[in-house]
């Protein structure tokens, strides 16, 4: 078996990307029409295919080798510079976040200096674009993507799209990549396991696809490199998927929030972790957004259809509270605890005098 599962299945073509599509309707009709947009811009959380699409419109854009459905050979110098990532002068991919003064200035030279390199164009592809400190960094980028560059394309992925400067944004074509459905990662999770040779021939090992599905909140590289330790730790068992990576089905996560709003002390037999705490905080804070006006989708009406009866302030009190938790850098279980006891009872007081009116049921 690959060391990394999530790399050794990355999609490599527009075909196997899972999902997303919507926006794969588009960037096959740019393919065709070789016309991607200069700069994309595209917003998800992380595991949706962000830096996955950003790959495969690099080699499409680069690769003379295209087979014929108009694909990338995924074999020639261009498409191997992007898939090892390495840095050329007709390519440049880097984190924003380790954007120093050395990287921008060869991303500066990469997109303005004419080479002796046969590529017909550039790319250059900046992930996690809103951890970008670097004020001069970010004046440059913007600088750039508003010069008359030609054959340069920036292919920018960002989890927050809102922490991006909005004179960059506005002259990027804006991609809203989606959380995957529990279908569409339980399909691919199974591809993984038939390519692996493992057999997935027991009620029980096929919970455990559809937990990992469950449990990772529309990431699909969450639920690969979770299946990679399964598979390597022989955890084919919904208890060893609590025990050893302390993963709890939606099921489970909802009784937990119930427990929590209702101000039930039970909750505390529960072993909670970091993890599912920030599940909680997940389902939570889209509560609180439908709440106060927010238009679900599918997949968040699906993660929140299992919460009882509950009052307002309550969970407004929670999420403030366990934000609280966010000013720690290492959180042990007796301080979880410690604050999970206290917005047990702080809830349980306000269930107790809180007028009916204050309550609703989602």
């Amino acid at each position: 078996m690959s060391e990394n599962l999530y790399q050794k299945y990355r999609p490599q073509i527009f075909d196997q990307v899972v999902g997303q599509e919507s926006i794969l309707k588009d960037l096959r009709k740019r393919n065709q029409n070789n016309s991607f947009a200069q700069a994309m811009l595209f917003e998800g959380i992380t595991g949706c295919g962000k830096t996955t699409l950003q790959k495969i419109i690099a080699k499409q854009i680069l690769c003379k080798s295209k087979d014929e459905k108009g694909n990338a050979c995924n074999n020639c110098e261009f498409c191997q510079t992007v898939n090892e990532e390495k840095i050329s002068n007709y390519y440049f991919e880097k984190n924003a976040s380790n954007l120093g003064i050395d990287e921008v200035r060869q991303l500066e030279e990469i997109a303005t200096k004419k080479t002796l390199s046969s590529a017909v164009a550039k790319v250059i592809i900046i992930d996690e674009f809103q951890e970008i400190s670097n004020q001069r960094a970010m004046k440059n980028i913007l600088k750039l993507l508003e010069m008359p560059l030609g054959n340069i394309y920036f292919l920018i992925g960002a989890m927050n799209g809102d922490k991006i400067d909005r004179a960059i944004k506005n002259r990027c074509a804006l991609y809203k990549l989606q959380p995957l459905s529990v279908p569409e990662i339980v399909k691919y999770l199974m591809y993984i396991c038939k390519e692996e040779n493992i057999l997935l021939d027991t009620t029980e090992k096929k919970q455990v696809i559809i937990s990992l599905a469950d449990t990772c909140m529309g990431s699909l590289r969450q639920a690969i490199s979770n299946l990679e330790r399964v598979i390597y730790s022989d955890l084919w068992s919904v208890k060893d998927l609590s025990d050893e990576l302390s993963i709890i089905s939606n099921e489970n996560l909802n009784e937990m929030i119930n427990q929590l709003l209702q101000g039930d002390i039970n909750l505390l037999n529960n072993k909670i972790t970091e993890d599912i705490l920030k599940r909680i905080k997940f389902v939570l804070n889209i509560i609180f957004k439908h709440i106060n006006g927010l238009e679900l989708n599918t997949w968040q009406g699906q993660q929140i259809k299992a919460i009882k009866q509950c009052n307002i302030e309550s969970i407004e009190h929670t999420i403030e509270q366990l934000n609280e938790l966010n000013k720690f850098p290492y959180l042990p279980s007796d301080v979880i605890e410690f604050q999970i006891i206290n917005i047990i009872r702080e809830n349980k007081k306000r269930i107790i005098e809180a007028p009916k009116e204050r309550q609703v049921r989602r």
